[in-house]
């Protein structure tokens, strides 16, 4: 299904000012002037309309949570969610996740979170996948000593591959790997995208790697 486009999204969300942010203004003391640089803060990377990020935040008032987002008309979405039940404990990046290093320091952050990314299914895609041992080496420096990466997707091959690749490198160490998540009860936010999937029973694959 194609994405609609919505018309004038990007003056739309700028005009939520001091909630959103853009990647390519930002600098290594993005962290510092949101007053967060003590706070363990939580990123979800391409968060879509953010259902899961914005539950998240709901459930843990006392973290900071950051969803990096690069297609306009989707961040757009989450913002106007936001509008229902105003949370202060949330910001949003409307930009490429690639520039992560820029805006966060090294040891920065507590959690990453990485869900349904599009899988590049050929192999000479590899390094495109947001779980390629390229974007590890990102994470493990972003994340402070203990922080944790969430990935989940419904595609097997992209599953099985970002399991070998955490396998493969030392600064991560496997926590848990479910092949079917949904198969029984679980109390873990879900995407919209996820929900969809989940209803038609269709297999959720979801792992947990902790850096050190």
């Amino acid at each position: 299904m194609r994405r609609r486009k919505v018309k004038g999204a990007k003056e739309k969300l700028l005009s939520y000012e001091g909630l959103i942010y853009e990647a390519e203004d930002l600098n290594a003391s993005f962290l510092e002037n949101l007053g967060w640089q003590d706070s363990d803060v939580w990123v979800e990377i391409g968060m879509g309309r953010g259902q899961f990020i914005l539950e998240y935040a709901r459930r843990h008032p006392e973290k900071k949570f950051i969803g990096i987002e690069m297609k306009e008309e989707v961040l757009l979405r989450a913002l106007q969610k936001l509008e229902d039940a105003p949370m202060d404990n949330i910001k949003f990046i409307l930009g490429n996740a690639n520039l992560m290093s820029d805006f966060f320091k090294p040891e920065s952050l507590g959690r990453i979170f990485v869900n349904f990314c599009d899988p590049w299914p050929k192999t000479r895609w590899a390094k495109r996948r947001l779980t390629h041992r390229n974007y590890l080496a990102i994470y493990q420096k972003l994340m402070h000593e203990g922080g944790e990466l969430h990935f989940k997707t419904d595609a097997e091959a992209l599953f099985e591959f970002s399991v070998n690749e955490v396998l493969e490198v030392p600064y991560f160490k496997l926590l848990t790997v479910q092949l079917d998540l949904h198969n029984r009860e679980t109390d873990i936010p879900t995407t919209e995208y996820e929900d969809k999937f989940k209803d038609k029973g269709l297999k959720i694959y979801r792992m947990v790697a902790k850096r050190g």
